[in-house]
Order: C-alpha cells, then sequence, then structure tokens
C-alpha cells in the first residue's frame, strides 16, 4: 500500500496498477475497509491515466460504496474530485461540475488548501468550457491566491494560464496578459518545459490577437 502511495503522488501510474492491486487483495483477505477503497480508488485513477473511463468509474463507485462515500473524509473529496475529472473527459460538463463542488465542499471543510486550490483551478477550467465564463473567474482566481500562498510554483503557472485564457475568451485583454505574465513567471521559475511551453503558446495567441506578430512569433 505504501509502494502505491508513493507512486500516486508521484503520478507515477503506470506503476501504480501493480501495487495496488496487490493492496486491494490484502484489504479484501484482512477486511480492512480502508485499505480496500483506497485501492478501489488509485486504481481508478491508474485506468483513469490509460483513458479506461468506464473501469474507471465503476472503481470510483467501488470506493464509495466500502468507506468514502458514508466518512466525508479528505479521501471523499479526493474521490469525488477524480470523478468530476473522468465526467469532463467524457465531455459531460454539468455531471463535471457537480462532483467538483462536492469535492470542494469537503475539502473546504477539512481546511485542505492544496486540495482546495486544485479543484477550483478544476472549476475555472470546467465552467470556461462550459461557456459560463463569469462563473469561472472567482476559481480561478482563488486557485491563483491559494497556489502562491502555498508558493506551488508550478500550480500557480498552470492556473494563472487557464485564468488568463478565460479573460482571453471575455475579451479583457489587459487582465488576459497580466495573468499570462504571471503564469509564465512562475512557469520559468518551476523550470518544467510543459508548463513554459503552455505560456509560450498562450502569449503568442495574445500577442495574435494584439495584431503583434513579430512579437508573437520571438514566442
Amino acid at each position: 500500500m505504501k509502494l502505491a502511495d508513493i507512486h500516486y503522488r508521484c503520478a507515477e501510474f503506470h506503476l501504480l496498477g501493480r501495487y495496488d492491486s496487490a493492496a486491494l487483495q490484502i484489504g479484501l483477505r484482512t477486511k480492512d475497509n480502508f485499505i480496500t477503497a483506497l485501492s478501489y480508488y488509485q486504481l481508478g485513477v491508474y485506468f483513469m491515466s490509460i483513458d479506461q473511463h468506464a473501469i474507471a468509474l465503476q472503481l470510483f463507485n467501488k470506493s464509495l460504496d466500502t468507506k468514502f462515500g458514508t466518512d466525508n473524509s479528505t479521501y471523499t473529496g479526493m474521490v469525488y474530485n477524480d470523478i468530476g475529472v473522468l465526467h469532463g473527459k467524457l465531455g459531460r460538463l454539468d455531471n463535471q461540475i457537480q462532483w467538483l463542488l462536492k469535492a470542494l465542499s469537503i475539502q473546504e471543510q477539512w481546511q485542505e488548501e492544496t486540495a482546495v486550490a486544485q479543484i477550483c483551478n478544476n472549476l475555472a477550467v470546467a465552467y470556461n468550457d462550459a461557456g459560463d465564463r463569469l462563473a469561472a473567474l472567482p476559481y480561478g482566481k482563488r486557485a491563483v491566491d491559494l497556489r502562491r500562498q502555498l508558493n506551488d510554483v508550478a500550480g500557480v503557472a498552470t492556473s494563472a494560464n487557464n485564468l488568463s485564457l478565460i479573460y482571453l475568451r471575455l475579451d479583457s485583454l489587459d487582465n488576459a496578459f497580466h495573468y499570462q505574465r504571471v503564469g509564465l513567471q512562475y512557469a520559468e521559475q518551476s523550470g518544467l518545459e510543459s508548463r513554459m511551453a503552455e505560456c509560450y503558446i498562450n502569449m503568442a495567441l495574445l500577442l495574435n490577437r494584439q495584431k503583434k506578430n513579430p512579437d508573437a512569433l520571438v514566442y
């Protein structure tokens, strides 16, 4: 179980399935509901990572049925968040938002600020995808502010980048540029090439929107 948890926290999902399958067998054999529920959940994360969405949803529901659906713990919030993410992958935006709001309520009760920031970021993206940019804004801002407070450099880069895109859809270019510059600054601090690439692309789009094509080409 410990090895599975390490791989989960490191997002090494290709190794997660092996150890969680073993942990699940131990949980079932010893009738340990916590280990069983956590194994179902982490196996769901694994199957979602390889786009086996139907299996992932079944496993998430099993984790809720086994324990997390009744204890309203931080683990419940984690499962709700990932069920929301899964619905988003399937284009079920209304379901996605409903599950994310349930996850947010639980993690707020437990004052789990890292989880709250992640869920707020997910809600900002979900509302933006659903076309409700005004609803997306407060969640996007909260995600940026929380991740700054937590000194989550890569997280700020992602959330600021997402918030910039929301403002771009609202034709609020000054705000879009402000948050894109914030995102770019934090992305470069993080040293993560994927984060920097996302911010460079979006900065180029913003400059292109203002018909500053020579500047856009720099990015």
